[in-house]
């Protein structure tokens, strides 16, 4: 019987430009795959954190520059949402059991 700790689990963090998706967008997301015997110095090798670059008529509101410290401009240069999750999608194989 496997114990929960060594169970490897994916944890998520994202950053948005507004609470409504509909007029919100995703502006960051950042993971980890971890298990619960890792220490906090193995953690921090396996965080990963990518911008997403934004619609290109979409300007952040000043609001949520304040509260992240991100600007629009930080996000020209982000990765595209199709590349994100593809990278999110290679972290969950390493955690799904192969048949």
């Amino acid at each position: 019987m496997m114990k929960l700790l060594d169970q490897k689990v994916l944890i998520l963090d994202c950053q948005a430009s507004g609470a409504n998706p509909v007029h919100g967008h995703l502006m960051e997301i950042a993971w980890a795959v971890i298990s619960g015997t890792e220490t906090g110095e193995q953690l921090t090798d396996q965080i990963h954190s990518c911008l997403i670059k934004l619609p290109a008529d979409v300007e952040l509101p000043r609001r949520i520059t304040r509260i992240t410290g991100l600007k629009t401009e930080d996000l020209q240069d982000g990765f595209t949402r199709l590349h994100v999750w593809q990278k999110l999608m290679d972290a969950i194989k390493t955690i799904v059991p192969t048949e």
